[in-house]
């Protein structure tokens, strides 16, 4: 049941956000002249998963394509368990060096045209891809097994700072639903849960 109430959250902070970003205008007249201005930047968190925080990295690309609207690309590679030489202390999964590596796209919708600091929701659709690696016979390379894929949804709220008019390092939280069957020992519908990042942007 707690499960079920998840997802309908998730579901309906994902609704009122695209609401949010559709109706959202700059102007009286819905449009406005501004500069492209690309960035690329990197992101650190973690997301709950079965009761644990697993660890995430990601590199970051996108625009904003107005003055308040920006629209990112992003990978991320997510451990699920220890890897060998390692320290992270996971027990998500009892398969060992296992992993998700995601895929997706976000639309961002801020609350001012230009501020230091500046609230913003966001919402986002990627592609999940769940294994692990096993090392080879001679222990000279690894190969990666059993990997599966999974459609996710993403909503989140943060907020951004903008130290310099290049550089800007933002804070978020937000809920992932990825729908799933039981894999690598994980529970069915288990990789979804809340997540929180810090990302760090360079306006190119």
């Amino acid at each position: 049941m707690k499960k079920v109430s998840q997802k309908i959250v998730a579901l309906v902070i994902i609704a009122i956000s695209s609401m949010a970003f559709v109706f959202a205008s700059p102007n009286g007249n819905g449009c406005e002249p501004y500069p492209y201005r690309s960035y690329i930047g990197f992101e650190h968190g973690s997301s709950e998963i079965e009761g644990e925080e697993a660890p995430f990295v990601g590199i970051i690309f996108g625009a904003k394509v107005s003055s308040r609207t920006s629209m990112e690309g992003y990978v991320r590679a997510q451990a699920l368990s220890d890897f060998p030489e390692s320290n992270l202390n996971l027990d998500i999964t009892e398969t060992e060096s296992a992993f998700a590596f995601m895929a997706g796209a976000t639309v961002t919708t801020r609350l001012f045209r230009d501020a230091a600091f500046n609230p913003f929701i966001q919402v986002g659709i990627g592609n999940m891809a769940v294994g692990y690696f096993q090392e080879s016979a001679d222990g000279e390379e690894y190969r990666v097994e059993e990997l599966n894929n999974y459609f996710f949804s993403e909503a989140a709220t943060g907020l951004e700072i903008n130290i310099f008019r290049g550089l800007s390092i933002a804070f978020l939280h937000g809920y992932r639903y990825v729908p799933h069957g039981e894999v690598l020992g994980i529970p069915a519908n288990s990789l979804s849960g809340s997540f929180n990042t810090v990302s760090f942007k360079a306006y190119l």
